[in-house]
């Protein structure tokens, strides 16, 4: 990025940001954390936002998961997919009963939703678990949390680019995890 103006480097990015910009396959990232010994122990942590960004990446997991025999711990965060507004209010000492009501009911479906994706792994012969992160306010964070106890051999990860302005930044979860994470990082794109 040498002589590049500031704009420039913000909007190039890395060669591995070109690579999974542009990628039509799955990317295999190692950030700068990747250990140089992988982990002997077969897991696969697959972050989810339990949308549309997230179908391929599971069926990649999957299949994955399959071929070398390896359970599946799927991450959700609950608290990053909501309104900063509702992240405030919750965090204060005292948060209003309702929005309590309402995080909780969020919380239950949350979970429901995951013990369906379990199921379908376990209908495919895969074990698969899931955790819900209903503290942290970063999810990039929650999965490279869950990732080391679980001692994950990889993190697989769906992502998008709805359109230009999108396609020229990395989401930033998944930045923060392709920066800490101490394992690869596998990028699906949502859409082809």
């Amino acid at each position: 990025t040498q002589g590049k103006t500031a704009l420039k480097r913000l909007l190039l990015g890395s060669t591995a940001e070109e690579v999974i910009r542009g990628a039509r396959i799955p990317v295999l990232v190692l950030g700068p954390k990747v250990r140089s010994k992988p982990s002997p122990r077969k897991q696969i942590v697959l972050a989810s936002d339990l949308g549309s960004n997230s179908i391929r990446a599971e069926a990649f997991a999957a299949k994955l998961a399959a071929k070398i025999k390896a359970p599946v711990l799927i991450v959700y965060s609950l608290f990053e997919g909501m309104h900063p507004v509702l992240q405030n209010a919750l965090a204060s000492s005292r948060p209003p009963r309702e929005l309590l009501a309402l995080y909780q009911s969020a919380l239950r479906d949350a979970e429901k939703k995951l013990e369906k994706k379990v199921a379908a792994f376990a209908r495919r012969g895969i074990r698969a678990s899931f955790r819900v992160d209903s503290r942290s306010t970063s999810a990039s964070q929650t999965i490279v949390d869950r990732a080391r106890p679980a001692q994950a051999s990889m993190i697989v990860m769906g992502t998008h680019g709805r359109n230009l302005l999108a396609k020229a930044f990395l989401g930033s979860t998944l930045r923060g995890v392709i920066l800490n994470s101490s394992v690869p990082v596998a990028v699906i794109r949502s859409r082809g």
